[in-house]
């Protein structure tokens, strides 16, 4: 997850971005958001026997698009404003739509402990970006050690997908949750290097979620993924979980929190994310951590860790 100087929606004070220790209090509110974030997968898979995966990402999607347009309208916020980010706002959002229908998709053919290992590996995308497209940068010592652990993780969890398969096509949600890195990873270089640095945080994030409902929509004519005729307590919960507290609520405390504290030491705690996703799959689903889940987990966790040790400052993209 790469984090980034902005103004968050609505700012007050001036963040002391220079700041490189964090009260208690915010640990523990980071420690909240990246459970939060680990457990967003595990709960796709507990609500799949009522609601299709797609069907789940487009009401996650529509209620956090709610959710947010009112709050930026409470802000004074404006949001469709024809300038030279409107474009770029709707590409990104098209980028991050795709992505979390390959996310939801994926979730229906592996486990979410391999999945979220998979997904985390975006900072290493990153990385690879950066370095592509800026020749000139070059990566620090303890940066390119992360990119080979977080390389070499990858490969681990590969292996170990094919020496205990969770299903047939487990190798293709593999796939469909690497796919999803490249394009986050995209996204967030594609607003580093576009007009959307320029705009709020708020903004930012209007577009990435408020495209992914027609898309998404789209998506679930396409697939064909049936409508729930009937929804339980349990997964009413879910569906609000993730669209209220983890697409609205854990986003914006996220942009609260880059806009009043450093950047580079609050990137630090991205890697904890994959570990709460692995836990919570074992915990909530019974899903069994081997040996080589849980040596491609670390060298993930540690190259995440290490890649974000000595960031540039760039735009927040949501988490996620």
């Amino acid at each position: 997850m790469i984090m980034a100087k902005a103004t968050l929606i609505g700012t007050i004070v001036s963040p002391p971005h220079g700041a490189r220790s964090l009260p208690l209090s915010v640990v523990a509110m980071l420690v909240l958001l990246t459970a939060s974030w680990g457990f967003q997968l595990v709960t796709v898979k507990v609500a799949m026997g009522d609601v299709a995966p797609m069907v789940q990402n487009f009401l996650r999607s529509l209620i956090a698009t709610i959710l947010l347009t009112v709050f930026l309208k409470v802000r004074g916020e404006r949001i469709l404003v024809n300038d030279r980010a409107l474009v770029p706002g709707l590409v990104l959002g098209f980028l991050f739509a795709i992505e979390f229908l390959l996310i939801f998709e994926a979730l229906a053919l592996t486990t979410a402990s391999r999945a979220t290992v998979f997904l985390y590996t975006m900072p290493f995308f990153v990385a690879l970006y950066t370095r592509i497209l800026e020749p000139a940068e070059r990566l620090a010592p303890l940066q390119l050690v992360g990119l080979a652990a977080a390389f070499l993780g990858v490969t681990v969890a590969l292996g170990e997908g094919y020496a205990t398969p969770a299903g047939d096509n487990a190798w293709l949600g593999n796939l469909l949750m690497v796919t999803a890195a490249v394009l986050w990873a995209g996204s967030t270089v594609f607003i580093k290097r576009s007009a959307l640095k320029t705009v709020s945080a708020g903004r930012v994030l209007w577009f990435q979620l408020a495209v992914t409902v027609p898309v998404s929509f789209i998506g679930v004519l396409i697939a064909g993924a049936p409508w729930p005729t009937q929804i339980s307590q349990t997964n009413l919960a879910v569906i609000a979980y993730q669209g209220v507290w983890v697409a609205f609520v854990t986003y914006v405390i996220w942009f609260w929190l880059v806009a009043r504290y450093s950047a580079a030491v609050l990137s630090g705690f991205s890697f904890m994310t994959p570990i709460f996703g692995v836990l919570f799959g074992a915990l909530v689903l019974g899903e069994p951590i081997g040996w080589m889940l849980g040596m491609a987990l670390a060298l993930v966790a540690v190259g995440v860790m290490l890649v974000n040790r000595t960031p540039k400052v760039e735009r927040p993209h949501s988490p996620t």
